[in-house]
């Protein structure tokens, strides 16, 4: 099955969040980091217009919080390793 197919199926009715695990565990070993930070998931869409943003990382908490709410999964995941790169280099 195609990589794309698999993307189309799991948009037709499959679960999201498994999505959302696979992924990270793939950009944990491409970033060759030893764990994950937490990650919220955020489920109101307001909290991207008064932050301005979809996602977020703080250094303080180590926490990365994503927005889910109207948003397609690859969106999400783009997102999601953009708050990663902030972790990589806030871990490093």
């Amino acid at each position: 099955m195609r990589t794309v197919d698999l993307f189309e199926q799991d948009m037709a009715g499959g679960d999201t969040m498994t999505l959302m695990r696979d992924f990270l565990v793939l950009a944990k070993k491409e970033l060759g980091l030893q764990a994950l930070p937490e990650i919220e998931w955020v489920k109101d869409p307001k909290v991207s217009d008064t932050n301005h943003s979809f996602g977020r990382y703080t250094n303080d908490d180590k926490v990365i919080r994503v927005v889910l709410k109207n948003r397609h999964p690859l969106d999400v995941m783009r997102t999601l390793a953009h708050e990663l790169t902030h972790f990589y280099r806030d871990w490093e």
